[in-house]
């Protein structure tokens, strides 16, 4: 049980969608940001310190991300046309 349990925390968390790490990546490459639209104009190297943070942030968030991306396909649709 302990087995099945744990290798379903490890795919819970591998298809999170980890966006906190993924915009500060995104910053740090100066490169445009899909979740918020941000489009820096040089990189900021300074912020790949901060991405151990950010994947402990990830892990903290990930159940509340999987909840709020489940709902979004249960009254949007997996294609965004609608239920």
């Amino acid at each position: 049980m302990k087995v099945i349990l744990t290798l379903f925390l490890i795919g819970l968390l591998l298809s999170s969608s980890g966006c906190i790490t993924y915009s500060t990546v995104k910053k740090a490459k100066g490169e445009f940001n899909r979740f918020t639209g941000d489009d820096p104009k040089e990189p900021h190297p300074g912020y790949y310190a901060l991405v151990p943070l950010t994947v402990v942030g990830d892990i903290a968030t990930a159940p509340i991300q999987l909840t709020a991306v489940g709902v979004l396909y249960l009254t949007v649709g997996i294609s965004g046309d609608g239920p």
